[in-house]
């Protein structure tokens, strides 16, 4: 459920790092959730998965505000590849 928040963050991640391009479109959206922990990595990955700046930077400005500074970053240099 959404009470492991950082559960949800690590299992992003994984995806993204495996390439699991559908498990991500599966399950990435519902986890966009303003304010949380976790909105930020659902969006790094379905930034990946649907090669999408707009949710590159959507990600890099949650990070940001959560003082997430690493985050942001690796989101930035997955951005510029795409």
């Amino acid at each position: 459920g959404l009470d492991d928040l950082e559960g949800h963050a690590t299992r992003l991640d994984a995806l993204v790092a495996l390439e699991r391009t559908d498990d991500i479109e599966a399950h990435a959206p519902a986890l966009v959730i303003s304010g949380t922990y976790v909105e930020p990595f659902a969006l790094h990955a379905l930034g990946w998965a649907g090669g999408d700046r707009d949710m590159f930077a959507r990600a890099v400005a949650a990070f940001e505000a959560m003082g997430l500074t690493w985050h942001a970053e690796r989101t930035e240099r997955a951005m510029a590849r795409i």
